[in-house]
């Protein structure tokens, strides 16, 4: 079954159309739609097995190999956009392979039977290509033409996805490159990427990819994730650009180190996630003195984190540890002056210094801030610390200048106690302008008694 004869009168000037549930259409015929139409949506259509076709070439299975090769295109409308969502038996687009030339906008998830978008040449109009869940996809096309104005390709969860196009170098307004959970992608083109305005590059949970691709030096942007076959980085300049990199998962922790992070001087934001073999944080060595953010996280052997490195981070406004379980000793010599934010989550470890002796767990923590001789150390910023209940002792900050607003957040803090939280926030009432905690109501009635002097953020 196809669309009503109706809809392909002249007087119809319909600009968006979505079709969504109707369980007996098959196809659509080509020059159906409404010259008008900009916007195409086809959801959850169980029994549509191409989005265009003539309505005689539904009838063989031997029209498609066919009819494709014929350099047709009689599409009298200027579709811009096309979704199509939970279309189970969608097995083609187009049976000729041709997409209306004025498509900007192409999206497909969750249709089990599609493997190729096109045996032909997508529109050169395209700019965004996404596609989600498609676990029999295995390309997208043969080969992508200089011609194209493609800016975002993004690949998500489709198991079968094998190869990404030839010719993709070829893309001079390409931006953005997203591939997540592509278990069968192995390798990208050796032409490598496209070297003028490609931007962000983002890669995660391609189990056997086994190389970074060429061409990455003028990303802003770059995260690899989960990709445990990727042994090293590609032997050519740096993307000195880069400005923020993600990292995690991977089984190249040394070649990490050896990679050059110096070199990355515009980089401000560094995130490493997962290596489950490292004890210390040597890493911190060689960062880049213009990192401004950092998070390290899932360290499970981590014990140490080096002081040595850190006092040359003249540009750290924030640092994340979380998740590290044998973390115990932290930064003997103290944090980087310009520090605004510090967040320590799920180290027990550190969690049992801090009940043990609160007042040397801050001093041994986050030392420089709190010992004589620094008594003008301004924190302008915020504090987040898991479970340091011990900054709700004075005694810890007397010899600090606390300016503007200090955000103390405190997670699971009922194994204190109420009575040990509320003794403190006497005493911080003259110094903390706003107070938050994440979880529990035990001392909501009492902070609420408090008055101005503090703010309460649940």
């Amino acid at each position: 079954m196809s669309l009503p004869e109706g809809m392909k009168q002249k007087n119809v000037h319909l600009e968006s159309l979505e079709i969504e549930g109707n369980h007996s259409l098959s196809f659509m015929t080509r020059g159906q739609l409404p010259s008008s139409l900009k916007q195409l949506r086809l959801i959850e259509c169980e029994k549509l097995q191409y989005v265009f076709a003539d309505a005689d070439e539904t009838h063989t299975s031997s029209s498609y190999s066919v009819i494709h090769e014929k350099n047709i295109n009689d599409f009298n409308t200027f579709l811009e956009s096309m979704s199509v969502i939970s279309c189970p038996s969608l097995m083609y687009l187009s049976t000729r392979d041709q997409l209306p030339t004025t498509l900007r906008y192409l999206y497909i998830n969750n249709c089990a039977m599609i493997t190729t978008l096109s045996r032909g040449q997508l529109p050169d109009s395209l700019q965004d290509l996404s596609i989600y869940s498609c676990p029999t996809l295995e390309s997208i096309t043969e080969r992508f033409h200089n011609s194209m104005l493609l800016e975002t390709i993004t690949i998500s969860n489709c198991e079968n996805f094998e190869s990404i196009p030839e010719g993709i170098h070829k893309l001079r307004r390409l931006r953005e490159i997203g591939i997540y959970r592509c278990p069968s992608l192995v390798c990208f083109p050796e032409e490598g990427l496209p070297s003028t305005n490609l931007r962000d590059f983002n890669i995660d949970d391609c189990k056997n990819l086994k190389a970074l691709p060429r061409g990455m030096q003028t990303l802003n942007f770059l995260r690899i994730w989960s990709c445990p076959s990727i042994k090293s980085f590609p032997e050519e300049c740096f993307p000195t650009k880069l400005r923020k990199l993600e990292i995690g998962n991977l089984d190249m922790y040394e070649q990490i180190i050896q990679w050059g992070l110096p070199n990355l001087t515009s980089l401000t934001s560094l995130q490493i996630h997962e290596f489950p073999d490292v004890e210390s944080f040597e890493i911190v060595k060689v960062l880049p003195t213009s990192l401004t953010h950092l998070i390290i996280s899932q360290f499970p052997k981590l014990k140490y984190i080096s002081s040595y490195g850190f006092q040359n981070l003249t540009s750290l406004v924030s640092f994340y540890i979380e998740d590290c379980p044998n973390l115990i000793s932290f930064l003997k010599k103290g944090l980087p002056s310009s520090l605004m934010e510090l967040h320590i989550y799920d180290c027990p470890l550190l969690r049992k210094r801090c009940r043990r002796d609160k007042d040397a767990f801050v001093r041994s923590c986050l030392c420089d801030l709190f010992e004589d001789g620094h008594d003008t150390m301004q924190i302008k910023g915020h504090i987040f610390v898991d479970l340091v209940i011990s900054l709700m002792s004075k005694s810890c900050l007397s010899q600090s200048q606390i300016t503007d607003t200090v955000i103390v957040s405190v997670y699971k803090y009922n194994s204190f106690g109420p009575g040990l939280f509320s003794a403190g926030v006497h005493s911080l009432g003259g110094i903390l302008s706003k107070f938050t905690f994440g979880e529990g109501n035990c001392v909501t009635d009492y902070l609420a008694n408090i008055g101005g002097r503090i703010k309460f953020t649940a």
